[in-house]
């Protein structure tokens, strides 16, 4: 087990090496893209067919970055999101899907905690615009950055 953590802490840190941008003495940071792709679906259409949602996905990631000593992070609330989308059916409130996100700093470690669920089924194409936002909240989350400023 031990050696599965090096594994991915290796793999982590190789990801972050390509989401650095150099500016000046600071960085732009893309960090969640750790967290691999996300799709979005800004697609304004008639929709014509219900949502579909094939099987249920929950995804749960704990991203720590660690602040070098003599910089400080910026920006952290370009990776907070909570979009929430339900759905009544027979008269029931039913989660559909969801994405959560925070980001915390801790001593020199920020801590970003994401939460994104889909439910499986067939939903009302009419809420299609409350679907959308979840799915393109986790796309937001994967582009969004942060800056890592020299004190």
């Amino acid at each position: 087990m031990h050696i599965y953590h090096l594994e991915i802490a290796f793999t982590l840190l190789r990801m972050i090496k390509d989401r650095i941008t150099k500016i000046g003495d600071d960085f732009l940071l893309n960090i969640p893209k750790v967290i691999g792709n996300q799709l979005s679906f800004y697609d304004d259409g008639n929709r014509t067919h219900k949502i579909f949602s094939r099987r249920a996905k929950v995804y749960e990631h704990e991203i720590r970055f660690i602040i070098p000593e003599g910089y400080s992070v910026n920006g952290t609330e370009n990776l907070e999101f909570e979009y929430n989308y339900s759905t009544t059916i027979k008269g029931k409130v039913f989660q559909v899907s969801s994405f959560v996100s925070t980001a915390e700093i801790k001593e020199n470690v920020l801590i970003i905690q994401v939460n994104e669920f889909y439910e499986e089924g067939l939903f009302p194409k009419s809420e299609i615009k409350d679907y959308r936002s979840v799915v393109n909240a986790a796309y937001e989350f994967y582009i969004s950055e942060i800056k890592l400023l020299k004190n």
